[in-house]
Order: C-alpha cells, then sequence, then structure tokens
C-alpha cells in the first residue's frame, strides 16, 4: 500500500486524525511498526511537527547548504520535477 493509500484509510477511519498533523504522524509511523507508549504519546505530541523543520531547514538552505553529494541528489531530483519553464512536470496520485 502507498503512503497516499495508508493516509488516506487513516483519515477515512479515523476522523481525529483530520485535525492534526503530529496525531497523524504518530498513527502512521505504528502502522509501521513504531509504537509508543501513552507517556511517549502525551510527549510527542507536544513537540514541534517535522514539517516545521523541514520547512526552517529549507529556508536555511543557502545558508547551511548540504554535503555536495546531497546537494547533488537534490538537485536532480528538482530536475526530474521541474521543466526548462519551471512547470512542474510529475504529477503525484
Amino acid at each position: 500500500m502507498t503512503a497516499s493509500k495508508k493516509v488516506e484509510q487513516l483519515l477515512a477511519d479515523n476522523p481525529r486524525l483530520r485535525d492534526s498533523d503530529l496525531a497523524l504522524i504518530g498513527a502512521y509511523w505504528a502502522t509501521e511498526g513504531f509504537v509508543m507508549t501513552d507517556e511517549q504519546k502525551i510527549k510527542f505530541m507536544s513537540l514541534t511537527t517535522p514539517e516545521t523543520l523541514t520547512r526552517i531547514r529549507r529556508d536555511l538552505r543557502s545558508k547551511y547548504p548540504g554535503s555536495d553529494a546531497v546537494e547533488k541528489q537534490r538537485f536532480k531530483k528538482y530536475e526530474f520535477y521541474i521543466n526548462k519553464y519551471g512547470e512542474k512536470t510529475v504529477r503525484f496520485v
């Protein structure tokens, strides 16, 4: 099952997950075998979301770039998804 289908199933089965990205992440990871105690779940729900951290890292990338190998790989992925006019060429389903 794809990640997209798993997320859709979780959202369909549990409306509470529609209101919290962290709850959705926790539920998704549980399907992959990452099981937390109740105490860990409480702490997890107070953490900053991974998306926030990723967005901040992207914003700081010009100041703190990844290694040359990682930056080359990122650029290859960018080229795959964007044409010479800056338009997305691949659509995720």
